[in-house]
């Protein structure tokens, strides 16, 4: 069988009525050369069977639930594929995600990790552009993509990603480390922290992304984040402490570093 050059992998947990569209938005991309892992941490509704209907166009794989970053390394570690993608269950992607980041694979070979845009939909409808709620979006100017050579100040300093939106080597992924399983917030940045560790990142102003903020009978990670405002703080803590140890840091790293930590999360 022929090895396919991205993984898709889709955790979830109790998401029967959502992770059909997020899959769908996958089988629906004009790029064809994927897999598609779901990991299920442990669901009791109906998942299971609603992706039954899939057979074959998917790998299922049900863990006892043990939270979102021991399901993604599961799916990790079952991949095959040269890239991985992440997508929420409860996410979609545009129908040219994948074949756009396709083309920045190409055109920057050396480049270690490609991130999109996208736009958070929330309850009420309203809709939020990432980078530009981020003010990342002022460093475009008239460009519509940007290779970071020197990726980890910006990822620090901008600290807000879509994990949906983003592609990377599996190689690097493995080297830099998984997701570390203590954490349920700022998973994301530490991953991404420690991969811009190892090469250039490129980035995106297109929308290709839509993360959805939905009212559910448990927390998601963004609610988790501000209802559990000590857990927080602690888990960004630890997250650019961390960094700071690290070898091989620039000054302007270590400085952007320790003015995050300060300014945003010790405050």
């Amino acid at each position: 069988m022929k090895t396919p050059f991205v993984s898709v992998i889709i955790p979830t947990y109790n998401r029967g009525k959502y992770v059909a569209n997020a899959i769908e938005s996958v089988l629906s991309q004009t790029y064809g050369d994927y897999e598609v892992i779901v990991v299920d941490d442990g669901s009791t509704d109906n998942t299971k069977e609603n992706l039954k209907r899939y057979g074959d166009r998917i790998k299922y794989i049900y863990q006892d639930n043990s939270g979102v970053s021991s399901a993604r390394n599961a799916g990790i570690m079952h991949a095959t594929g040269e890239w991985i993608s992440f997508l929420d269950s409860d996410d979609e992607w545009n129908g040219e995600y994948l074949s756009t980041q396709i083309l920045q694979i190409k055109k920057f070979p050396h480049a270690v990790a490609h991130i999109m845009n996208g736009v958070t939909i929330f309850a009420d409808g309203n809709r939020s552009n990432l980078f530009a709620e981020t003010k990342l979006m002022d460093r475009f100017k008239t460009k519509q993509c940007l290779i970071l050579e020197k990726p980890l100040s910006i990822i620090v300093k901008y600290g807000s990603w879509f994990l949906d939106a983003s592609i990377v080597r599996r190689d690097i992924l493995l080297r830099a480390g998984l997701f570390d399983t203590h954490l349920s917030i700022a998973e994301d940045i530490d991953v991404f922290a420690r991969v811009a560790l190892e090469g250039p990142f490129t980035i995106c102003r297109r929308e290709l992304v839509e993360a959805y903020r939905r009212e559910e009978s448990f927390d998601s990670l963004s609610a988790q984040s501000f209802k559990r405002g000590i857990y927080r703080y602690r888990a960004f803590g630890k997250v650019y402490t961390n960094l700071l140890s690290s070898q091989g840091l620039t000054r302007v790293e270590k400085v952007t570093i320790s003015r995050t930590l300060s300014s945003n999360w010790l405050a």
